[in-house]
């Protein structure tokens, strides 16, 4: 099974709607995507989950080697 990534997802639905509302519109529409910003939010988000999940265990890990 062929891997796509998220950006590419994103992007493909974000054309077909832009695509949609002119056809139903009538009207040019324009897509702007602020994509440094979507980024950023994305790189929080890893920052987060990735010290959500080495903290604990590095505590985990500190307490077993006392006991």
């Amino acid at each position: 099974m062929p891997r796509i990534s998220s950006r590419s997802s994103v992007s493909a639905s974000l054309f077909g709607m832009a695509q949609g509302l002119r056809r139903e519109l009538g009207l040019p529409v324009e897509l702007s995507v602020a994509w440094p910003r979507g980024a950023g939010v994305v790189a929080g988000c890893l920052l987060l989950a990735t010290a959500a999940t080495v903290l604990p265990a590095r505590a985990a890990l500190r307490r077993m080697r006392r006991a």
